[in-house]
């Protein structure tokens, strides 16, 4: 919900250009963040799965981290990444 907060905060037609740029700024790091999250996660779970790191998770919980979860969290960031590139250029 906080990450749609901050999106819509980019919608509004700030005065205050350095109060602009430091959302945008936080947005994209919010975007890097989501990603990476997700990318750290796929690594470390794939390499549980090849035994090369030692985890307590089952095999169904590992498929569907893999298959789904993991990269909803990548897409999500790529996405959001996007989004304040597409109102960043409305807002030039």
């Amino acid at each position: 919900m906080l990450g749609c907060l901050l999106l819509a905060l980019l919608l509004y037609q700030w005065k205050n250009k350095k109060l602009k740029k430091m959302l945008f700024l936080l947005t994209r790091i919010v975007a890097v963040g989501l990603f990476l999250y997700g990318l750290l996660n796929l690594i470390t779970i794939s390499l549980a799965g090849l035994n090369v790191l030692d985890f307590e998770l089952s095999g169904y919980a590992m498929f569907w981290r893999l298959i789904f979860w993991e990269p909803f969290w990548m897409l999500g960031g790529i996405l959001y990444w996007m989004s304040t590139a597409k109102l960043q250029d409305k807002r030039s």
